[in-house]
């Protein structure tokens, strides 16, 4: 892979060489790579899924009638989220694991499945979600920034771990 650094740009997802550090990016796959917010859309846009950060959740809300559905208990005050394929990544400021929430179906209310990959940093703020084939990548990413630790975490979603680390200065 070619990848030396991630970063997220705008909407977008910046990818530079490692060997001379030109920039390669924004990728060709533009709307493929996603970036957090407190907000993510389900695959079909009928769902909305927002962060409650007060009540240690993600919760599910119809995007037609604003009813809430489906809440999901995420530890450590969930920042933010975003979506690649039917995963949600989420962020806590006050854990260091990255919560995987698998959406699969929605029937019946049945809440999702979770789980927590252990970060190598002490809170996280943002993530950015990289598909499997955007930028080389192997299998899914997520880029996840750590501020306290001025470090980005690399997860390798199919492994269920951190596979890089990439010191940045300046609480990313």
């Amino acid at each position: 892979m070619v990848v030396g650094l991630l970063a997220a740009v705008g909407v977008g997802l910046a990818v530079y060489r490692s060997t001379n550090g030109q920039r390669i990016g924004p990728t060709a796959h533009g709307t493929d790579v996603s970036r957090s917010s407190t907000v993510a859309w389900s695959v079909d846009r009928s769902r909305l899924w927002v962060t409650s950060p007060d009540d240690d959740q993600v919760v599910e809300i119809n995007a037609d009638t604003l009813a809430v559905g489906r809440r999901v208990p995420v530890a450590g005050q969930p920042q933010e989220l975003t979506r690649v394929g039917r995963r949600l990544l989420v962020t806590s400021v006050q854990s260091s694991t990255l919560t995987v929430i698998e959406l699969g179906d929605s029937a019946k209310g049945r809440l999702p499945s979770t789980r927590a990959i252990p970060l190598p940093c002490g809170g996280s703020l943002s993530v950015v979600g990289v598909p499997q084939g955007v930028a080389g990548a192997a299998s899914d990413l997520a880029v996840v920034t750590c501020p306290n630790d001025d470090r980005l975490a690399v997860v390798d979603l199919a492994a269920l771990r951190t596979v890089a680390q990439i010191r940045l200065v300046g609480r990313p």
